[in-house]
């Protein structure tokens, strides 16, 4: 009976222990099992993260790769860049250095000739050709000549002139060729260094320009003018009477004149078989060229009813006879339109209608002019009435008003005024101021002298000084024939003003025009001056005597910047009066505060 429950416990122990050990074995696969779906879980997690970090990691790779090639790029296109600037500009300034030396060479060519001319004229101790022999055209022609006993010996005003002039030339000349070499030596010195960046290049060389002699100042630009029996010459502060006759002995000039208008009377003669009894001169305007001699443009009028232009040159040799040209005088005249601006004066605006009105009356001219008001007060309604009074009672109605509200500014009125010429593209133009005084041959000379694409015709007027200071006060003096006189003692000449221009509209837009950016007093004709003469147009400047300037008060604005505000203090003095009177009234004002 033990041994059996013995047994029976023994048995019962071992089943328990059989249970117990299936369970643990049990609970340790599910656990294997658990910690094994743990482990591939956070080894799939792992490896997502993993991923997703070298997906952000080659992102980020990728772009800064991107953008370091972006950079390596934008440095190469930079390089390339500036070698190329640097290639084109080294051919460029070669270029020039290739231009310059030609045009040196070409220069010294016709300097050496030049030279051989006037050596041969100085050396000959008498004029050019026979002045004893006379033909029977000579012994009939209008022209008076001078005493040339004294002046055969001695050398002309134009050669004295030409040996200063190129003197002037070869120093210029030597200075260029400095120049070059230095221009030669930093260019081989930067070849040498070979450097592709502009910085190599000095900042001076960018500018280099070759001397051009033709680029004349002001002085060796003016003509000299002739007519009615009178010379007229104006050179920036010159001593000279404004106003000279023929028969003056202080000047060569004559005789160099009588000798050109005897030759060019001779070919006119010898081409169109004219009687030298009808034949006679009108005008004419010259200048001394010192490279070149003297160049002389005559208009003969012959029996009233031809006018026959000639061109004359005398390249210090013999004279000879360039061109030769006639027209009817009795055609219908080509239309010249005035152009003038005008703000809050319309007495002088009617003054100055009439002047037209009665030229227009007198030789019937072909005149149109162009009224252009800026002003931004009533006082514009009443210039535009007071011009329509006027068209009304004298019957004027060549005329056209362009008005504007904006403030006065003379040099986008004008340019308004030419631009109201739409569809007329070959028109001639005259840009004039109400303060002068116009004579009927002026208009003759727009015509003449210019010439589309070639020439423009820019006189220099005559400027009035106060008729107050002429005549001591003498109030009945004042607006006489005595008043328009051309003496020292009315007027002097305005060397420096460039506001009256004759121009086709074709070159003013070849040009570019007014410097609309200018404001103020002054300035904005002398930069149309300087375009003029940069685009190659010929700019015929000369005296005329038809042209003057009323005097009239003027007010210099302390708004105007330096330059402007000094211009205009230094013409409002140098047109007061002459040095002689303002001296004198100096001296009056002193010896009253004396007593």
């Amino acid at each position: 009976m033990r041994r059996f429950c013995f047994k029976t416990r023994s048995c019962c122990s071992l089943s328990s222990w059989i249970v117990q050990v299936c369970i643990n074995f049990t609970l340790c696969a599910f656990m294997y099992i658990f910690m094994q779906v743990r482990l591939a879980q956070q080894q799939n997690s792992f490896a997502a993260h993993l991923a997703k970090r070298n997906t952000i990691d080659h992102q980020t790779y990728t772009s800064w790769q991107c953008d370091m090639n972006r950079r390596m790029l934008k440095e190469l296109q930079k390089q390339m860049t500036e070698k190329n600037k640097l290639l084109n500009y080294r051919g460029k300034v070669i270029m020039n250095l290739r231009k310059t030396v030609d045009y040196l060479n070409s220069t010294k060519i016709r300097y050496d000739k030049t030279l051989f001319n006037l050596s041969r004229e100085l050396s000959s101790t008498t004029p050019i050709g026979n002045i004893s022999e006379k033909t029977s055209n000579d012994q009939n022609h209008d022209i008076p000549l001078d005493d040339l006993r004294t002046s055969a010996s001695r050398a002309s005003r134009p050669c004295c002139m030409a040996l200063n002039r190129m003197t002037d030339i070869l120093r210029g000349y030597m200075e260029t060729t400095q120049e070059l070499r230095e221009t030669v030596a930093d260019l081989r010195r930067n070849r040498a260094e070979d450097r592709a960046t502009t910085t190599t290049v000095k900042p001076e060389l960018r500018n280099r320009k070759a001397f051009n002699h033709t680029w004349r100042p002001e002085k060796y630009s003016v003509y000299q003018l002739y007519t009615g029996n009178s010379f007229y010459e104006s050179i920036p502060l010159n001593r000279l009477e404004p106003k000279q006759k023929v028969n003056t002995k202080t000047f060569r000039r004559n005789f160099d004149f009588q000798y050109a208008a005897r030759s060019a009377q001779k070919d006119i003669i010898a081409k169109y078989r004219y009687d030298p009894k009808f034949l006679r001169i009108k005008d004419s305007i010259f200048r001394y060229d010192e490279l070149y001699g003297a160049k002389y443009t005559f208009t003969f009028v012959y029996n009233s009813t031809f006018q026959i232009t000639s061109n004359v040159v005398k390249p210090y040799s013999e004279y000879k006879t360039e061109k030769l040209s006639v027209t009817d005088a009795n055609v219908k005249k080509e239309l010249i339109n005035l152009i003038v601006s005008v703000s809050q004066r319309s007495d002088r605006l009617i003054l100055f209608l009439r002047n037209i009105h009665e030229i227009r009356k007198r030789r019937t001219e072909n005149i149109f002019v162009t009224i252009v008001i800026h002003d931004t007060g009533e006082s514009s309604n009443g210039i535009k009435k007071a011009i329509k009074e006027f068209s009304k009672s004298h019957n004027f109605t060549a005329y056209d008003i362009l008005k504007k509200n904006v403030p006065f500014n003379r040099g986008h009125a004008l340019h308004d005024g030419i631009m109201r010429w739409n569809g007329y593209a070959k028109v001639l133009m005259f840009l004039c101021d109400i303060d002068i005084r116009i004579k009927p041959d002026f208009f003759d000379r727009c015509r003449k002298y210019t010439e589309a694409g070639r020439s423009v015709y820019m006189p220099i007027v005559f400027s009035l000084y106060n008729p107050n200071i002429v005549f001591n006060g003498n109030l009945s003096m004042v607006n006489t024939e005595k008043t328009f006189e051309i003496n020292e003692q009315t007027g002097t000449w305005r060397p420096y003003g460039y506001g009256m221009t004759c121009f086709y509209k074709t070159d003013y837009m070849r040009t570019g025009g007014f410097n609309l950016r200018i404001h103020g007093w002054g300035r904005e004709d002398y930069n149309l001056y300087v375009r003029m003469l940069k685009k190659g147009l010929n700019v015929v400047r000369a005296p005329d005597p038809s042209l003057l300037h009323i005097w009239h008060s003027k007010t210099c604005s302390p708004s105007l910047n330096k330059i402007q505000y000094n211009n205009c203090l230094g013409s409002k003095a140098r047109y007061e009066g002459s040095q002689r009177q303002l001296g004198i009234l100096l001296f009056k004002s002193e010896k009253q505060k004396t007593f």
